[in-house]
């Protein structure tokens, strides 16, 4: 039996809708399956206990009370609201997504053909350790001053000889 027949089974059998075969077939499953057995039992205990609840009785403005305190609930608007109010209107949302659209078209365009520029106008760097020394990269007022005091000095080509 797959779920969706059981459920309704539960439910027949619970309301009292079953034919006599079915309430034997039925009880036969709640036998051997103690979980299902158990959600019948629940349900039951939770129906009785629906109908047992002592009705109260309202007074006759109740309705009127309750429809007025949603109407002033609906009444207030935050900011937030209010600031995307405008959306509400179609046309103004309209714009607002085709101007939102162009500005990523234009930013995408003007990002993409500024890297593509530098990439194809740019001639290759000679390496920067050419020519130079370890004391050349010291900065002004570096901390770590003396950091390289250990190291030879001596400048060194591409090739790794010194000269």
């Amino acid at each position: 039996m797959n779920q969706t027949k059981i459920y309704e089974s539960v439910s027949d059998y619970v309301d009292g809708k079953m034919t006599n075969e079915q309430l034997k077939d039925f009880e036969k499953i709640l036998t051997k399956d103690k979980h299902l057995k158990k959600e019948v039992d629940d349900i039951r205990h939770l129906l009785r206990d629906i109908k047992s609840v002592d009705t109260i009785k309202l007074n006759s403005d109740f309705d009127y009370k309750l429809r007025e305190a949603i109407k002033g609930e609906a009444g207030k608007k935050g900011y937030i609201y209010k600031m995307f109010s405008i959306f509400d209107r179609p046309a103004i949302a309209a714009v607002g997504s085709v101007a939102a659209a162009l500005v990523l078209v234009v930013m995408t365009t003007v990002f993409f053909s500024g890297e593509s520029n530098n990439s194809s106008n740019a001639e290759p760097e000679e390496s920067l350790l050419e020519g130079q020394t370890i004391s050349d990269f010291d900065e002004e007022g570096d901390d770590n001053e003396n950091m390289f005091d250990t190291y030879d000095t001596q400048q060194v080509g591409n090739d790794g000889e010194s000269y």
